[in-house]
């Protein structure tokens, strides 16, 4: 009998999305209200949460399970198996949001969204520590809210390690800057606390202490008066916090780890510090996502917003606006610097995660350009323009630059849009994977393996199943169930039937909703995955190969040997050399609405193909297909039994034959028996 199976319990949320979406609205209207908080400081985190609030509704995508199992079972502070990188406290912020959401992918994304607005506002008070200029503060804090480069580490969950960094690292900063201005020692504390929590986020924020030491030294000497050996005496603690890090991080992971294990040539480097940075934050476009057409187009109308915006450029500036120009080229590369031997940003913004705290110093270099040349070249190109009535003429100085602004606002917007579409899609793909499985009724059980053949790597950028099926499965499956990706280069592990079952599972991504169908089960204790045994089966839909009696059935190799051993079955004798072999059965009379089709079989043990790739195809008697489904023979030298599942096959044609193809084997193969059960659905029989 097949056991029974149980769906996984979801526990209620403590929030639901109406809850979340309603909170964060009301703590925004209340500081727009706020007469004592200016009004422009509510612009940027108002757009921040405006822009991504369609990520509430999208599901998880595979790698946010690994981090949400280790917190479903309370190993939330350090992920072992996680052995590339040092981050604990981001994991901490799982274990929480686990504990308040469970398995609500809408709280999640809540939880990025409100680290991203506060992001976005920190950011603003950063410039305004600076510079003191409200203008600047607001088109930095503005650039920033709705940077398209930031939908990987806001919209996917396991990029939360690049906004709490990102955090910490502006805090760190802004402490800083207000103990250098009032000597209090309270907030040297901050700051030293904020950057190592920093450090324990993401390794990118490792370069603090220089970037805020060559600050100080080279703009800001008279806005925070500091002489030089006092001055480096007090950036000691950041460095033994440094060197603290380091040694926790051998101690931990048995080595550095993290980036510099991955192996890029100096080009790749001397590409991410140049073209590499600059490009995807200046040309924000998903080219996937866009299609060619739509990509040029963008790109040509943000080449001419930065003509516009910038040309006639004022080569003399002044010195305040020197300085916030050399304090974003420094967050830039400062904060680049440990991610120079990855892989840089692909053409459609993967990767880009490790651009949201460079983009910091970015939004910092753009709106200070932006603000300057408002100023100096704006007023000059009016008057010209009204000396010669045209359009601009009409247009005040101040009302011309805004406009400038928003255009590209506006196209920052449209590039957001078209980077978040991917993710919604790869979530709906993802939520969809289980919703199937679910429904199809499969009797898994703890200790089966499930091999999930045909589900994508990722989608135009978004992640879709590069890693975290296993967790996902032990999540919403069952616990004790191993899931993997089935690839063509990853070696099954047949031992596990002898255990327990083994499931292939297929899903078709081609269709429109994604459809799924079991492949094939594997089983040596219990092979049974239905109600099937001898009883049910009729005599003309039953045949056995331990007497050589085929009843009809057409073994074709080529080239090669068939022989009858008897008791055991038919032998095709490959000779040690690669060769095919074609099974045609005779002709089934399918008036049921569903096949079930059971091949017993035993292949002799190859360590150097562990698994023979095979074919099963259900054709009418004009030769027309009507289902086709690709599987594998173990080549571990045990029975098998081989169990298939056919629904939804044309039946305006009952005269069936089943062809089952195998090739490229390398191993002889006993046949042992092959049994058809036709099913009609809601008939007794």
């Amino acid at each position: 009998m097949s056991r029974t199976y149980k769906p996984v319990k979801w526990r209620k949320p403590i929030l639901t999305l109406n809850h979340q979406r309603d909170i964060v609205l009301s703590l925004l209207f209340k500081l727009w209200r706020n007469k004592k908080l200016p009004f422009y400081w509510t612009l940027g985190p108002c757009l921040s949460f405006i822009v991504f609030l369609p990520s509430l509704v999208t599901y998880f995508s595979g790698e946010d399970f690994i981090f949400i199992n280790f917190a479903s079972s309370g190993h939330a502070f350090f992920e072992p198996s996680q052995n590339l990188f040092y981050r604990p406290l981001p994991n901490i912020f799982w274990q929480f949001d686990y504990n308040v959401w469970h398995l609500n992918a809408s709280g999640y994304h809540f939880t990025n969204i409100v680290i991203h607005i506060v992001n976005t506002f920190l950011i603003e008070l950063l410039v305004l520590s600076i510079s003191s200029n409200k203008t600047i503060a607001v088109f930095a804090c503005l650039l920033f809210a709705i940077q398209p480069i930031h939908t990987e580490p806001v919209v996917w969950l396991s990029g939360r390690p690049d906004l709490l960094a990102t955090l910490f690292f502006i805090s760190a900063f802004l402490s800083g800057l207000k103990f250098f201005r009032t000597n209090n020692w309270k907030y040297y504390l901050i700051s030293v606390l904020s950057f190592t929590l920093s450090l324990l986020c993401k390794e990118s924020g490792i370069g603090f202490p220089i970037i805020f030491f060559l600050i100080l030294v080279t703009g800001y000497r008279q806005r925070f008066p500091q002489k030089l050996i006092p001055l480096v005496i007090k950036f000691i603690p950041y460095f033994l916090i440094i060197a603290i890090y380091i040694v926790v991080r051998i101690i931990v992971l048995g080595g550095l780890g993290g980036y510099a294990q991955e192996s890029t040539s100096i080009l790749g480097v001397i590409w991410n510090l140049t073209l590499g940075l600059w490009l995807p934050l200046l040309f924000p476009i998903n080219l996937e996502s866009a299609g060619l057409v739509i990509s040029l187009v963008t790109a040509g109308l943000f080449g001419i917003a930065y003509i516009w915006v910038f040309f006639p450029f004022p080569f003399k500036t002044v010195n305040h606006t020197k300085h916030n120009i050399l304090v974003g080229v420094l967050i830039m590369y400062g904060t680049i610097l440990p991610a120079l031997t990855v892989a840089p940003t692909g053409r459609n913004l993967e990767q880009s995660r490790i651009l949201y705290l460079p983009s910091v110093g970015f939004c910092i270099v753009l709106a200070s350009l932006f603000h300057l040349n408002s100023n100096k070249s704006s007023d000059s190109m009016n008057y010209k323009a009204k000396k010669e009535g045209n359009f601009f003429g009409k247009i005040k100085p101040h009302t011309h630059s805004k406009i400038k602004f928003v255009l590209i606002m506006l196209m920052y917007i449209i590039c957001l849009i078209i980077a978040i579409i991917p993710w919604i899609h790869a979530g709906d793909t993802v939520e969809e994977t289980f919703i199937l499985l679910k429904k199809s009724g499969l009797p898994i059980q703890s200790g089966d393996t499930v091999y999930y053949q045909s589900l994508p790597d990722s989608y135009h950028g978004a992640y879709v199943w590069r890693n975290g099926i296993n967790e996902a499965t032990k999540l919403l499956i069952k616990p004790g169930v191993d899931g993997f990706h089935r690839t063509d280069d990853l070696i099954i592990d047949y031992k596990r039937a002898a255990q327990s079952k083994i499931w292939f599972i297929q899903y078709g991504l081609t269709q429109k909703p994604i459809t799924l169908h079991l492949s094939s089960s594997y089983s040596i204790t219990n092979p049974s995955i239905s109600n099937i045994n001898d009883n049910n089966f009729d005599k003309d839909t039953k045949w056995s190969f331990a007497q050589c009696d085929t009843d009809g059935w057409i073994l074709d190799p080529v080239d090669k040997k068939i022989e009858c051993q008897k008791s055991s079955g038919i032998l095709f004798n490959v000779m040690k050399e690669e060769s095919n072999l074609l099974i045609r059965s005779p002709i089934i009379n399918a008036s049921g609405t569903e096949l079930q089709l059971s091949l017993e079989s035993y292949v002799y043990y190859n360590f150097q193909q562990p698994q023979i790739e095979a074919e099963l195809t259900l054709k009418d008697s004009n030769g027309n297909p009507n289902f086709q489904q690709t599987f594998q023979l173990a080549a571990d030298g045990k029975n098998h039994i081989y169990q298939f599942q056919i629904k939804n096959y044309d039946m305006s044609n009952n005269q069936k034959q089943i062809f089952i193809k195998i090739t490229n084997s390398r191993s002889n193969i006993l046949l042992q028996s092959a049994r058809i059960q036709l099913n009609q659905i809601g008939v007794k029989s």
